[in-house]
C-alpha cells in the first residue's frame, strides 16, 4: 500500500495502476483462502 501511495504522490499513475492491480489480485486470493479456512473450522464468515 505504501508503494501505491508513493507512486500516486509522485504522479506515476501508470505504475500505480499496475501495482494496484497486483494488490487487488492478491487480496482476492487471500480472501478466498481465509473464507475456506473459516468454513473448514465451522466458523461463519464475518462478512
Amino acid at each position: 500500500m505504501a508503494e501505491l501511495a508513493e507512486l500516486c504522490a509522485a504522479g506515476d499513475l501508470e505504475e500505480a495502476r499496475h501495482v494496484a492491480s497486483l494488490l487487488h489480485a492478491d487480496l482476492g486470493t487471500k480472501l478466498v483462502r481465509y473464507t475456506e479456512a473459516l468454513e473448514a473450522h465451522g466458523i461463519s464468515r464475518p462478512f
